[in-house]
């Protein structure tokens, strides 16, 4: 049996078992498998990668008179078609390859086969272009880094039949602020963009963020839930154990955390590497904690080392009784007087985050 490599690129080989013969249309090459017999792959060679634009590619095919039906697409198979806008697939497609449509950066419209099971490591890293995708009941598992960078994705639908999903699956899709996850699905759910465990005490994933108050729920902040989001704010709910260390990687939107609970959370991993960029500069961030738990913070292993704030404001209760006053003053949590009003109205119309609303003795806290 013979190895043949497709192509090197960026210190990258692409290798895979198939026979000698291979036909190319529209610069795709397909390629016969020598296993199963009559299956055969596709890819684009490195020398036809600049001119490729767009490709209905074929589900069956004769090479050398035989009958071969396409249902590969080979690891890196179409990794650096920077100009390929629109790729048409064929339901006789069953495997695509990891790194397959990498760094296509124009692709704007794909589709993905119904019997795909697998959406495989940084399978649309980089597609920068892409808008929306849909996802076929068939895809079970989608792994690491799948949609990474997907900088146009706006909404995306997780089938019910999805098993698995890799917390950093959707990083760096800053505008993915429709993420949605179908009611049935045993083992995920959903809500307000939000990627959670079913029973919404891991969040995974939250990659349209920008002002994030997190369901109380929630227990455990996994790996690259925000990495490279948007984010300027955030409140984590008291009840939080654990956050991984790179939950907020590389957010350097992020100016503001606001603690609830008065025992730190761990940091799981590395404590060292909490709240920094991917070249280890620390995030202009301030952590606001409670003050009667700002020593066990500044004592904590990963939250020592970030700007933390003793806030008095987080002692505020919560109430749904209405404050009736002559006079509202509204405060940030840091303490900034932000405006004073007799209407109320006038705070609704404020940015969305967190307020202190201050009449007399009574206090209310607002979440817009």
């Amino acid at each position: 049996m013979t190895k043949y490599i497709l192509g090197i690129f960026a210190g990258i080989v692409a290798v895979c078992n198939f026979t000698a013969s291979a036909v190319v249309f529209n610069y795709v090459t397909y390629q016969p498998l020598w296993e199963p017999d009559g299956d055969a792959c596709i890819f684009v060679a490195e020398s036809n990668r600049n001119n490729i634009r767009s490709a209905n590619v074929m589900g069956t095919l004769t090479i050398s008179g035989k009958e071969y039906t396409v249902t590969t697409i080979n690891d890196y198979g179409f990794m650096l078609c920077r100009g390929l806008q629109q790729l048409q697939l064929p339901q006789t497609i069953t495997n695509i390859g990891k790194e397959a449509f990498s760094c296509c950066r124009e692709l704007k419209s794909i589709n993905i086969p119904s019997q795909v099971a697998r959406i495989e490591a940084e399978t649309f890293l980089g597609c920068n272009a892409l808008e929306g995708l849909e996802i076929p009941p068939s895809v079970k598992f989608i792994d690491y880094m799948a949609f990474a960078f997907c900088e146009s994705l706006t909404n995306m639908v997780i089938p019910s039949t999805t098993e698995y999903i890799a917390s950093s699956a959707f990083i760096g899709c800053f505008n993915l602020t429709d993420l949605m996850v179908e009611e049935d699905n045993p083992f995920y759910c959903s809500e307000n963009g939000m990627l959670m465990s079913k029973d919404k005490e891991t969040l995974l994933a939250f990659p349209g963020a920008r002002y994030a108050t997190l369901p109380n729920s929630i227990k455990v902040i996994e790996l690259e839930a925000f990495g490279y989001s948007k984010l300027r704010s955030i409140t984590i709910p008291e009840y939080v154990e654990t956050i991984a260390t790179s939950a907020f990687l590389s957010c350097t939107d992020l100016s503001s955390i606001r603690c609830l609970s008065m025992t730190p959370p761990r940091i799981a991993g590395n404590p060292a590497g909490f709240l920094l960029t991917d070249g280890m500069e620390k995030l202009n961030c301030t952590v606001y904690v409670p003050a009667d738990a700002y020593d066990l913070y500044k004592a904590a292993d990963g939250w020592g080392q970030v700007k933390l704030v003793a806030d008095k404001s987080l002692g505020v209760e919560e109430t749904t009784m209405p404050i009736q006053p002559t006079l509202l003053n509204v405060y940030t949590l840091d303490g900034t007087h932000v405006m004073t009003t007799t209407e109320r109205e006038q705070i609704q119309r404020l940015p969305k985050g967190i307020y202190i609303v201050r009449s007399g003795n009574k206090s209310e806290k607002i979440i817009l």
